[in-house]
């Protein structure tokens, strides 16, 4: 307790003794978005397979849950798209964040049938409807993909720079946010840094803050392309 009270003492002591405070930055963390294209309302929430809410799956019997107009709590669902979209423009209009972290997860969870093109195509989608939703704004975004956003899922090859599809991309979907410098070297293995010191809209971090945006699937137990790599991945 004497170590508390003095390190609150201390740390009061410095705030005092400085010229201005560190201005408050208001900060969005958005994940695993998981958007279901083929989403339909009414559909069986539960359907005995890994993912539900789709018409193929048929009507729910009497008593059993069915996906709702804006997702479903009690199925193994994805979301519509128009529930995201409402999301971003709760976050734009209620919360008014100074920035928006996005760690990506974009693509629906029918990982054993969907394709390339249509994984990345989802991250394309997302991007689009924050782009929309922010248009107007100075809030900051910074981007980085996630495990469900190269193809196969969790799998991304580490031999060689500029080589993965879904990641290049990407860095042109992404373009405005990252800039030119932080977009070449995302597009080599899919993973950057970026100074962060000042702000969209002018306010302010410590001078020299900088965003790591790292590559989870370089430490993805699930990567077989990484188990051949004698040195970390992408250095």
């Amino acid at each position: 307790d004497d170590f508390i009270d003095k390190m609150y003492e201390q740390m009061a002591t410095e705030i005092a003794a400085g010229d201005t405070e560190r201005e408050i930055i208001k900060a969005v963390h958005i994940s695993d978005v998981h958007i279901d294209t083929e989403y339909t309302a009414g559909s069986k929430a539960k359907c005995g397979s890994f993912l539900c809410c789709r018409a193929k799956f048929g009507q729910p019997a009497p008593g059993e849950p069915a996906a709702g107009d804006w997702g479903s709590n009690e199925g193994v669902c994805d979301i519509p798209q128009h529930t995201f979209e409402n999301m971003m423009d709760f976050i734009v209009s209620d919360i008014s964040p100074d920035a928006i972290f996005w760690t990506g997860d974009n693509s629906s969870h029918n990982i054993w049938s969907n394709t390339l093109e249509e994984v990345t195509g989802y991250t394309e989608n997302v991007t689009n409807i924050i782009k929309a939703a922010t248009k107007d704004t100075d809030i900051t975004i910074l981007p980085i993909h996630g495990n469900h956003d190269t193809w196969p899922v969790d799998e991304q090859d580490f031999s060689a720079p500029n080589s993965n599809y879904s990641i290049n991309h990407i860095k042109e979907f992404w373009s405005d946010w990252l800039g030119e410098e932080a977009k070449a070297k995302y597009g080599e293995y899919g993973y950057y840094s970026k100074d962060i010191s000042t702000l969209k809209n002018g306010k302010s971090l410590p001078q020299g803050s900088r965003l790591i945006a790292y590559n989870t699937n370089t430490c993805d137990a699930l990567n077989f392309n990484a188990w051949g790599e004698r040195h970390d991945p992408g250095h």
